[in-house]
C-alpha cells in the first residue's frame, strides 16, 4: 500500500475531514485524494469492512476499535516504508532474517521483497554495521555499530507513538516483541515518572519502551550518571525496584540513569531536531509577539516542537 493510502486511514482514525485538508496534511492534489479513497475502498470492501464516506462535506471512517488496530497496524495495510522498517527491526533483533519466510508473510514477489531489503542493506552498510550469508539459511548479523543501535532505537520510538504504546495480537509486531514485556509496562513507566515529578510526555514513555528492547537485543545505552548525593533519589530507585521487578537489572539501572538525567534537566534528545525546535520556538514568539515565556512552560513547550518535528520527519500522521 503506498504511504497515501496510509496516510487517509492513519487520519480518519483520528476524525473527520474535508477534502481540502486531507489533500493539504497528505500534501496531494484533490483528484489524486479522490483516486486514493477509491482504491482505499476497494480494500475495504473486500475485508468486508465499511468504507470511507463523504457526510456533510467531510469524509468519515466508521470502524470498531478491533477493527481499527487491524486496519492501522496489520500487514495488509502497511506501505512500503513500513515494511522497511519492519524488517530492519527484525533483523537487528532477532540477529537473524530468511527473506523467503518474509516474502511469504506478505504475500509479496521475491523482487519486491529484495527491494525492500536493499534498502536495509544500504543502511547497515551506511553505518558501518555487518552481516554475512548463511547458505540455504538466510542473512545473520555480525556486527550492530553504534549509529545502527541509536536508528533501532530510534524507529522503535517511532512504533509506539504510531500504536499509542500498543502492542495488541492484532498488530504486526506482536509475535515479534510478545517476550519483551512492553504492553505491561507503559502503566508502571507513568506511575515511576509521576513520582518523580518528571513531565510523562509521550516521546518520554515511548523512548523508554524502547530502551527495553534495545536493552534485550544489544544492553542498551549509557547514560551519564555521575549525579552527587545519590541518597536522595532512593526514594524513586525503590519504586523502580518494586514496579519492575519483573524486569531486568540491567533495564531498571538504565530507566533509573535516564530519569536522573531527565530531572537533572540533560538533554537526551536529537541535536539537529532540538536545534530546529529552537528555532520554530524563535519564530513562533517574533509571530505571536511574545516577550517572556516562564522557564518551566518553555522547557515543556521546547518538548511539545521535538515531538512535532519528530513526528512530521517521520511521517506520522496524528491530528488532533
Amino acid at each position: 500500500m503506498n504511504s497515501t493510502n496510509v496516510g487517509i486511514l492513519n487520519l480518519l482514525y483520528h476524525g473527520r475531514f474535508s477534502q481540502n485538508d486531507l489533500a493539504l496534511y497528505l500534501d496531494v492534489d484533490s483528484k489524486t485524494l479522490v483516486k486514493n479513497i477509491a482504491q482505499l475502498n476497494l480494500n475495504l470492501k473486500y475485508l468486508n469492512l465499511n468504507q470511507i464516506e463523504l457526510v456533510n462535506g467531510k469524509y468519515e471512517l466508521e470502524l470498531n476499535s478491533e477493527q481499527w488496530l487491524y486496519i492501522l497496524n496489520g500487514k495488509e495495510f502497511m506501505s512500503s516504508e513500513d515494511i522497511i522498517d519492519y524488517l530492519y527491526l527484525k533483523f537487528i533483533f532477532k540477529g537473524f532474517i530468511n527473506l523467503e519466510y518474509e516474502k511469504n508473510e506478505f504475500q509479496i514477489s521475491r523482487s519486491s521483497i529484495n527491494r525492500y531489503f536493499l534498502v536495509v542493506k544500504n543502511m547497515l552498510g551506511e553505518n558501518s554495521s555487518s552481516y554475512k550469508y548463511e547458505n540455504a539459511k538466510g542473512l545473520r548479523l555480525i556486527h550492530l555499530s553504534p549509529q545502527d543501535k541509536n536508528l533501532f532505537c530510534k524507529k522503535l520510538i517511532k512504533l509506539f507513538v504510531k500504536t499509542d504504546f500498543s502492542i495488541s495480537p492484532l498488530t504486526t509486531y506482536y509475535t515479534l516483541f510478545k517476550d519483551s514485556q512492553i504492553n505491561e509496562l507503559s502503566e508502571k513507566l507513568y506511575k515511576i515518572f509521576t513520582f518523580s515529578e518528571v513531565a510523562s510526555t509521550k516521546f518520554i514513555i515511548a523512548f523508554s519502551l524502547a530502551l527495553k528492547i534495545c536493552v534485550d537485543t544489544f544492553g542498551g545505552f549509557s547514560f551519564n550518571n555521575n549525579y552527587s548525593k545519590l541518597g536522595q533519589y532512593i526514594e524513586i530507585k525503590e519504586l523502580i525496584e518494586k514496579e519492575l521487578q519483573n524486569y531486568s537489572e540491567n533495564y531498571k539501572q538504565q530507566i533509573f540513569s535516564f530519569l536522573l538525567n531527565l530531572k537533572n534537566k540533560e538533554n537526551f534528545f536529537e541535536q539537529g531536531i532540538i536545534e530546529r525546535a529552537k528555532v520554530l520556538m524563535n519564530e513562533l514568539e517574533k509571530q505571536l509577539n511574545i516577550k517572556k515565556i516562564e522557564k518551566g512552560f518553555k522547557e515543556l513547550l521546547l518538548k511539545k516542537l521535538y515531538m512535532s518535528l519528530f513526528k512530521y520527519e517521520n511521517n506520522i500522521l496524528k491530528v488532533y
